[in-house]
């Protein structure tokens, strides 16, 4: 009985491309990338986030200039809350803050907000922008969808 009670109330969303996968050519190895956000969400009676959990895989399957998978297919592949520091984004991140870190950060700023207030949140070439962007420099645009997806879930 928990657990269908559980299930009931938390609702699952995915959103998975493979927008920066890359060809290989007879001079050049590629690169198959599958991008999937995940997001875990709760909502009130109001429609209203009151617990969301985002996390992402980022699966690089590498094909040699002859066409050969180079990456070990037994590899699990680990989500970027797993990878933790080691995904070593804050180095790179103009917010010295790493991905989890970030990823936080978007949580904190989705509590509260119902489906349509995702769908009116401002971005700027898929970043957060306004109040959210001084705290998270990541594209957020597929996280947002899959948050959505799992408010439609719901209905």
């Amino acid at each position: 009985l928990w657990v269908d009670q559980l299930y009931n109330l938390v609702l699952m969303g995915a959103v998975t491309n493979i927008a920066k996968s890359t060809d290989a050519t007879a001079e050049k190895a590629g690169n198959v990338q599958v991008y999937t956000s995940l997001a875990a969400v709760t909502i009130d009676d109001d429609g209203r986030i009151t617990n969301v959990w985002i996390d992402s895989i980022q699966s690089n399957v590498g094909v040699d200039t002859a066409g050969k998978i180079t990456t070990d297919l037994k590899k699990m592949m680990e989500t970027k809350r797993e990878i933790g520091d080691a995904y070593g984004m804050k180095k790179q991140s103009k917010l010295g803050k790493e991905w989890w870190e970030q990823a936080d950060a978007l949580e904190k700023a989705l509590i509260g907000k119902t489906k349509a207030d995702l769908a009116g949140m401002k971005t700027a070439e898929g970043k957060a922008a306004g109040d959210v962007a001084a705290s998270v420099s990541i594209t957020v645009t597929d996280y947002l969808e899959a948050v959505s997806r799992a408010i439609d879930s719901a209905e």
